[in-house]
């Protein structure tokens, strides 16, 4: 695969710039699940001054009265002096942040237009945050209570909480009751009466910052900032709005919250009138409700079910009435039905919201990148462009923090402004010499807007002289990157960065995940639109491969490059060419298996019988299911060679001189629980997620196992951890206390990333891990393995070592 390792990412794309008109006919190669772009536009009319018509051409760059506006400023806070800041330092445009209340925005829209400087406005005032009632069982749980006592927890925002009290070891709900919170305390007594160890489940009503009140809130934030806007005089040098809706610290996890606004539930009330034809026991079913005899359509639309993932209690409540009902929870279609409505009054009041904005100033309404699940991900959006915020310096770090918002708008339907609205160069010295680099990794990539936050005067200094010079080349406007998506699961292999022809490799949240193969193809699958996709490379160097197929006539091939494959039906499979650029296989379901990977993996299996054999281990149970799975490969390739891979990589683990831990494979833990994760080691982790303090005894999470090796030994555990929480981990083993040393290395799927947290040795016998996470709220960990290995351990994704490379001249059998 072509990389860029050195360097600036656009390094590649300089020297076609002259050849960009001959370069367009190849945009048209358009990859599965994506579509020509059009055009947004308006017409702005400025205070005292004529109209100015605006639009988003296809290269996502704004065009301003009929020229491209290309801005390179800084984001400041709303004063006058730091206006005056930016404007000493030759900076003509700025990301001015102003609360939507209008509190002192005239003195610096009028310092702003006296200076003649071009602006977007950033609506910097909190969202409206949804009262409901927060269901996170995994968060809002205290264990470990074997005897009376009283508990008091901080829950900041919230008014009251259902309280149930439960047996751990078999789940028998033993008190529920509606508790009163004053001043964001709760107060509780408990008292299990039995010696068996007991959970307290709280589900708090409370005002949530994670999800938007889409509701009476929106609409009150709607008509106070439209009333700011019509009060004040906003002239030519205005841009555009950035979040409209105001700043939101993160986004709401999915089914983990029920609004109680009167008008969510009139909302949800009609809609399950509607998708259930008006019988309420067809609504009982599809729910799961078990002896419930639900009298309307109303007081379905109160209830609120009390599990979220694994977690919980199979019931649902009433807020109303405080009463439950029991319900079959793995069948239930409750969460499903809450998750629409709620979906469908975001993106419908984000559609309504910047319809009235441009009723008043109709210029392009932009929101700041929040994750997957927000509104702008239906591929409707009504917001006319995305903004990034961007860390780092680094090729690599700038790809990584802009490439998710960058595959939002390149998988919008119409075409969106897109722009780097936060680039973050961190502190130190020379940031100033860090700056050019960092603007055209972002352009490479498709950015056509950067503002950068610049504190330090030098670096103030260096974008007013880097300005005027990306502002009069316009050649960024004519052209654009064409994306290859990648469903995130399948991050390494796959990576964020640029590939030939003005191509760059792109995260999705579409359906998907890695397939691997062996050491020497890479694959993925992405789903989009119902149909699959997968996508093949060599990791080395072209090479001719048979791909093994049940029905070969299906599957159809392309290249990136618009190269021929050259496919051949021959017995069995089809011929094609592969190189290290990504070959794209559609029409067809089945993973196609190259017959030198299965060449490989046998020979794989072959080494490592012998090893076992040496050590007098018994593998007959391996060769059995072995043999079997090579029998049926004839029959069906993809999921008999995916059999035969998983016996290789147990018996390897089996003989291996480390020790491998699934983290979900736990003995005792207080963590929140496991959860089914794709693109991680085995399909599951172990989940942390609280809202509320463990106090001083924190979390821990208990491994046993059997050493295989009395030599110094490197600790690693692969997990996500956010950057300010890493201080808080430990792993205690062998009477030692370990903390992070490096890391992340080797990133993979959805965020996770290997820690070195140290070396220990270790005597013979059973030996005793702990994973311990210091207490405390808004902790949120999840991980993956732990691995202790002798010597010197090279993480490489979610792959366990291997002495065994295939290099394709091995024979069957032979080293």
């Amino acid at each position: 695969m072509t990389r860029t390792t050195s360097g600036t990412l656009s390094g590649v794309f300089r020297a076609a710039k002259l050849a960009l008109p001959a370069l367009a006919s190849l945009f048209a190669l358009l990859l599965p699940g994506q579509v020509a772009a059009q055009a947004r536009s308006g017409s702005y009319t400025p205070a005292g001054a004529a109209p100015v018509s605006w639009s988003i051409n296809p290269n996502h760059a704004l065009i301003w009265d009929g020229k491209p506006y290309l801005p390179c400023g800084v984001r400041i806070p709303g004063s006058v002096e730091a206006v005056a800041r930016a404007k000493a330092a030759g900076v003509a445009d700025v990301i001015v942040e102003l609360p939507a209340s209008g509190m002192g925005w005239q003195p610096v829209l009028d310092k702003l237009e006296a200076e003649g400087m071009r602006y977007l406005i950033a609506i910097n005032s909190l969202a409206a945050p949804a009262t409901g009632i927060a269901v996170e069982p995994q968060a809002y749980r205290i264990t470990g209570i074997t005897k009376k006592t009283h508990l008091e927890r901080s829950i900041p925002g919230a008014t009251s909480a259902l309280v149930l009290f439960v047996t751990r070891v078999d789940g028998t709900i033993r008190q529920t009751k509606r508790v009163q919170i004053e001043n964001g305390k709760l107060s509780l007594d408990v008292d299990p009466i039995s010696s068996l160890e007991h959970v307290v489940l709280v589900y708090p009503e409370m005002a949530s910052l994670a999800q938007l009140d889409c509701w009476a809130g929106l609409d009150a934030h709607r008509d106070t900032l439209l009333l700011t806007l019509k009060r004040h005089k906003l002239g030519p040098g205005l841009r555009g709005i950035l979040n409209p809706v105001g700043a939101s610290p993160r986004l709401r996890t999915p089914q983990s919250f029920v609004p109680t606004d009167p008008v969510f539930r009139n909302e949800f009330q009609s809609y399950l009138a509607s998708r259930y034809s008006g019988a309420l026991e067809t609504l009982q079913r599809t729910w799961g409700l078990k002896a419930a005899n639900l009298n309307s359509f109303e007081q379905a639309a109160r209830l609120v079910p009390l599990w979220a993932g694994t977690r919980g209690v199979p019931m649902v409540f009433d807020p109303s009435t405080g009463m439950t009902y029991q319900v079959d929870m793995p069948t239930s279609k409750i969460w499903s039905d809450i998750e629409t409505v709620i979906t469908q009054a975001e993106a419908r009041r984000f559609r309504r919201l910047a319809g009235s904005l441009k009723q008043v100033c109709d210029v392009p309404i932009v929101q700041e990148w929040m994750g997957w699940n927000a509104p702008y991900e239906n591929g409707t959006a009504a917001l006319d462009g995305l903004a990034a915020a961007t860390s780092g310096t680094t090729p690599s770090e700038v790809s990584n923090s802009a490439a998710r918002c960058a595959s939002s708008v390149f998988r919008w339907k119409d075409s969106g402004w897109l722009i780097a609205g936060s680039i973050d160069l961190g502190l130190g010295e020379g940031l100033d010499a860090k700056l050019n680099p960092v603007l055209e990794d972002l352009t490479a990539m498709g950015y056509r807007g950067w503002f950068v936050k610049a504190d330090d005067a030098k670096l103030l200094m260096a974008v007013g002289q880097e300005a005027p010079k990306r502002g009069a080349d316009v050649t960024a406007a004519n052209w654009t990157v064409q994306p290859v998506f990648f469903p995130e699961s399948a991050l390494n292999p796959a990576n964020t960065m640029a590939l030939p022809g003005f191509k760059w490799w792109l995260p999705s949240p579409d359906d998907g995940n890695r397939v691997e193969l062996g050491e020497r193809i890479s694959c993925y699958r992405i789903g989009q639109g119902g149909a699959s996709t997968f996508v093949l490379w060599s990791k080395a160097q072209p090479m001719r491969v048979k791909l093994l197929f049940t029905d070969p006539k299906k599957p159809l091939f392309s290249s990136l490059d618009g190269s021929d494959p050259k496919p051949k039906l021959v017995k069995g499979g089809v011929e094609v060419d592969l190189s290290t650029l990504p070959l794209i296989i559609t029409n067809t379901e089945e993973i196609p298996i190259p017959e030198t990977c299965v060449k490989e993996v046998s020979w794989q299996f072959d080494q490592l019988l012998k090893e076992a054999e040496g050590l007098r281990i018994d593998t007959n149970d391996m060769r059995f299911l072995y043999i079997t799975s090579l029998d049926g490969l004839e029959r069906s390739p993809g999921g008999n060679f995916v059999q035969m891979r998983q016996i290789v990589d147990k018996l390897s683990q089996r003989l291996a001189p480390f020790v491998w831990l699934e983290a979900e494979n736990v003995g005792e833990t207080n963590f929140s629980e496991i959860l089914k994760a794709p693109g991680v080691s085995n399909g599951s982790v172990l989940g942390l997620r609280t809202a509320l303090s463990a106090g001083s005894s924190g979390f821990d999470a208990e491994y046993r196992f059997l050493p295989r090796s009395e030599a110094e030994t490197e600790v690693w555990i692969a997990a996500r951890i956010p950057a300010e929480a890493r201080g808080a981990v430990q792993i205690r083993v062998a009477g030692q206390t370990l903390r992070i040393e490096e890391g992340p290395l080797s990133l993979y799927g959805p965020g996770f990333g290997w820690y070195r947290v140290g070396s220990t040795r270790l005597a013979r016998g059973e030996s005793k891990l702990i994973v311990h996470i210091d207490g405390g709220d808004g902790v949120e960990f999840a991980i993956d393995a732990i691995v202790l290995a002798p010597g010197h351990f090279t993480p490489n994704g979610i792959k366990a070592p291997t002495s065994y490379i295939y290099t394709g001249s091995n024979e069957k059998g032979k080293g």
